[in-house]
């Protein structure tokens, strides 16, 4: 790396002798530049990643607990108390998850610019402490009005994973070292998930419905003790956004306009941001009413729900640790390649559940789809290869922002389909065929992401053939 920089140093020298010229390109330019740069420069220390994972696990098992599957059987509670269809408590519940939704789009590129300022660890600590309140709040809410209230003010309060993923950013290279921890940040969340919704179930039908969010609290306020103790700043204050006039106060929140022009460098990035839009909405057309499908479909109470839900976990955990490394290996490291094929298989496994006649057939295509929960590490991946290092705290709270605006829509949208299907009699589920044709269109959005890189890299590299024949055959003419 030290030879070629000196290698490009000299030819800029030999073409600087000459002084200005006409068409001098971007390229050049960045050369030039590197004229003024020390040859060598300070390695910067990067923070261990183990007490983030810590953290995350804690608190993502105190959220399962609560909320997987405990919130949507306390739903179902109330709405069969209050005299509803399931068809009625399936709208319902995507309304609730919409609008939680929605608070999180709000609330995520705020709180990824504030950790920009203010640093990684006061973000993660105040978003500990906010779940724990709100656990607390709706483990005493007596009615389905409050239940709603305290879940939709709770995701004002989140971050939506942004901050964490800003934590990731900040502590590895470009590459496949941040690909893995991302990886791993997905291993934590699917082992949090093995254990979470089966204690929540067995809690939920042993001792009522307000005791896993009691759990879910106490976790919380663990998670909130061991954050203090333990964690460390990821984001120290020599590189933290400087407050100016242009991002002081209510201005400083307004990320749309440099979100969407770190969006426009490079087309590669838009086509993988549209595979995440996509990928989203038909995540969330299927995971909002998850539980009252497989309620519908099969039968299950809360036991049978936390033990699928724990096997969703086991299976997120394999994927990470075996099945994703081995993609990578068998297609030599190509990310978009395994990304696209990722994305079909998750468009067979809804197509799938679509179709099974038994409960227990559910489990055989969970595991055989495994490669379908390494689209999110892929997709997150691929994106920050393309954003410079100073902006991963925007991308990070853009794109969260745009994955819970594809869950307002997705959530929605799930929600009426299952209710139309329950409607006619059809436990099928339409928001199944509606999520199969999202992931389909995904799958094409990153074959185009895919094309445009290799235009992007053809072009560059004849651009960069250019630039060294008339270096080249400037410092032949000096010479004679």
């Amino acid at each position: 790396a030290i030879l070629a920089q000196v290698g490009e140093i000299v030819v800029s020298r030999s073409f600087t002798s000459f002084g200005p010229s006409r068409g001098v390109t971007s390229r050049q330019m960045d050369v030039e530049k590197q004229l003024e740069a020390p040859l060598l420069r300070r390695r910067v220390k990067r923070q261990p990643l183990g007490p983030l994972y810590s953290t995350l696990f804690i608190r993502n098992s105190a959220y399962s607990i609560a909320m997987m599957p405990a919130f949507n059987l306390r739903i179902n509670e109330y709405t069969s108390a209050a005299g509803f269809s399931m068809a009625e408590a399936a709208a319902v519940f995507g309304t609730i998850t919409a609008a939680r939704h929605l608070a999180e789009f709000i609330a995520a590129p705020i709180h990824a610019a504030m950790s920009d300022r203010i640093g990684r660890k006061s973000m993660i600590l105040f978003g500990s402490a906010a779940f724990a309140v709100e656990a607390a709040i709706m483990a005493a809410a007596p009615s389905l009005h409050i239940l709603a209230a305290a879940h939709v003010a709770g995701g004002l309060l989140s971050s939506g994973g942004a901050v964490e993923s800003s934590c990731i950013a900040d502590a590895t290279s470009p590459g496949t070292e941040r690909s893995v921890a991302l990886g791993r940040r997905f291993v934590v969340t699917g082992a949090s998930i093995v254990i979470g919704p089966a204690i929540g179930g067995l809690l939920a039908e042993h001792f009522g419905g307000a005791t896993p969010f009691l759990c879910g609290h106490v976790l919380g306020l663990i998670a909130l003790a061991f954050t203090a103790c333990c964690m460390p700043e990821y984001l120290p204050k020599d590189r933290r956004a400087a407050p100016t006039r242009a991002n002081s106060g209510l201005r400083g929140l307004n990320l749309l306009g440099p979100f969407l022009e770190i969006l426009q460098t490079s087309t590669e990035l838009m086509w993988y941001c549209a595979a995440m839009v996509m990928s989203g909405l038909a995540f969330a057309a299927f995971s909002s009413v998850n539980t009252l499908w497989l309620q519908a479909s099969f039968g299950w109470g809360a036991v049978e729900l936390g033990h699928f839900t724990s096997m969703v976990g086991l299976a997120i955990m394999a994927s990470q640790a075996v099945v994703l490394p081995r993609l990578l290996a068998a297609a030599q490291g190509s990310e978009g390649l395994v990304l696209q094929g990722c994305l079909l298989v998750s468009m067979t496994k809804l197509l799938t559940y679509s179709i099974v006649p038994r409960g227990s057939l559910i489990y055989v295509a969970l595991f055989v789809t495994m490669p379908s929960y390494c689209s999110s590490t892929l997709l997150s991946g691929v994106c920050t290869h393309h954003v410079p290092e100073a902006q991963q705290g925007l991308w990070a709270g853009g794109t969260s922002a745009v994955n819970t605006a594809a869950n307002i829509v997705g959530s929605l949208i799930g929600s009426h389909f299952l209710a139309a299907s329950l409607h006619h009699g059809n436990s099928t589920g339409w928001h199944l065929v509606f999520g199969a044709a999202c992931y389909l269109l995904a799958a094409f959005c990153a074959r185009q992401a895919g094309q445009a890189g290799k235009k992007a890299k053809g072009s560059l590299g004849l651009l960069d053939s250019a630039f060294l024949r008339c270096s080249v055959g400037r410092c032949a003419g000096k010479g004679s």
